[in-house]
């Protein structure tokens, strides 16, 4: 049973009693992400993820980890372009546990500049790693295709001279601005009692609330260009990048239905194209990115370099054929089934119920049930999809990024014959 409370400070706690379990998945939520950093900032949000782990005025970042493992739980984090999530999953008699330990995180961290310094090379690292894989950092290519300089386009792990110039008081600053009990949603999943959940909150959580910040920008505009990074590596990585729909919007499960049939499973049509008629493509999908007020979806696959320009047409050809002819009956009928037991299946985790409470709340300050996802899915008419792929598959809007052993004159000589 889902329960929803709004504190007087402007958090919002929910939750959802699942009582034939005997784990409680819990998360912290916050809306704080690369999406709301300045020029100066790139990256901080991110850091602020690491450094939450490293130590309070009362723990060590060792005796955090060893609490948790004491307890046999889980304990990680992740942010986002929008928000950063603090979690932790556990047997429902350790939710107090859990609920201390994470808010002692939260509120009394000390951001020791040894420690901070130490972070900044850990991120370092990952930085590299991210960019020795190549299908990972295609998707920031393309929304930076699509929307050019807008904060959205911005990578999640920053620009490592920014890191690296970043001082203990701009990040206790940037802290202080985001994480403010208005821009904080708790939620929990599992065997346990809301009453209960509040009054550790209340406990825990005393964050005073309106930081009166202006969160976000405007919404970005589609520049629709052609990025091309040549790099000596053995695949061509491709991704084309069409105009989605934001998290809100009323067609969103017109286009999950839409992204679906394209390149969403094995049975969709880029996959049987690309990869089972023809063997050109290992991995080859499309997906759907949803923010607050914008939206993208993707086609990615990664090929050789002979068959590159190949894979690159088909999937035009695709795109093509589907805006002029639509989609069947038989197609759209498949994908509803799919979509809804894709969704089925993913409530049986406490981990994925929390996050769909999480997220639903802190970008859309309310929650979407089970029940009406699938009543707006099973809505949708083959005529919605076509004019859904007629619109969004507009040849004229369409971004493209490409990274390997291909030029950049190779790529537009083949966009215009």
């Amino acid at each position: 049973m889902y329960k929803r409370t709004g504190l007087d400070n402007g958090m919002v706690v929910v939750s959802e009693k699942l009582p034939h379990l005997r784990s409680v998945a819990l998360g912290i939520w916050v809306r704080s992400g690369s999406r709301f950093e300045g020029p100066d900032e790139k990256g901080i949000s991110h850091l602020l993820e690491h450094l939450y782990f490293k130590g309070t005025e009362k723990r060590s970042a060792r005796q955090i980890s060893e609490e948790m493992d004491s307890i046999g739980g889980q304990l990680n984090a992740f942010t986002s372009k929008e928000y950063s999530c603090y979690y932790a999953r556990v047997l429902d008699d350790h939710l107090p546990q859990a609920m201390e330990l994470l808010s002692d995180m939260l509120k009394n961290s000390t951001f020791a500049e040894e420690d901070i310094r130490r972070e900044v090379a850990v991120v370092g690292e990952e930085i590299r790693l991210y960019l020795d894989s190549p299908d990972d950092y295609i998707h920031d290519m393309v929304l930076r295709a699509t929307w050019g300089q807008h904060r959205l386009a911005d990578k999640v792990l920053g620009e490592w001279d920014v890191l690296e110039g970043l001082q203990r008081d701009s990040i206790a600053a940037y802290r202080e601005q985001h994480y403010t009990a208005d821009d904080m949603v708790i939620a929990a999943a599992g065997n346990l009692e809301h009453s209960r959940l509040l009054d550790l909150v209340e406990q825990h959580f005393g964050y005073e609330g309106d930081s009166g910040k202006a969160l976000g920008t405007e919404p970005p505009s589609v520049n629709a260009e052609v990025l091309v990074k040549e790099k000596d590596i053995e695949q061509v990585h491709i991704c084309v990048g069409a105009e989605g729909l934001p998290l809100n919007h009323e067609q969103i499960y017109v286009l999950h239905v839409l992204n679906t049939i394209l390149g969403g499973g094995t049975s969709s049509r880029l996959f049987q194209e690309i990869r089972e008629e023809r063997g050109l493509a290992y991995s080859v999908y499309s997906y759907s990115s949803a923010y607050s007020d914008a939206g993208l979806l993707g086609i990615y696959a990664g090929t050789g370099k002979d068959t590159a320009l190949d894979v690159l047409t088909l999937i035009y050809e695709e795109l093509a054929k589907i805006r002029a002819d639509g989609v069947s009956a038989t197609e759209v009928k498949r994908v509803k089934e799919q979509v809804k037991g894709s969704l089925m299946l993913s409530l049986e985790s406490t981990s994925n119920r929390m996050a769909r409470l999480g997220k639903s709340e802190v970008s859309l300050n309310r929650y979407r049930t089970p029940e009406e996802i699938i009543e707006k899915v099973e809505s949708v008419t083959e005529a919605e999809v076509a004019e859904m792929a007629a619109r969004i598959f507009d040849p004229g809007r369409l971004s493209l990024a490409v990274v390997g052993p291909i030029s950049d004159e190779e790529i537009r000589s083949s966009l215009n014959p």
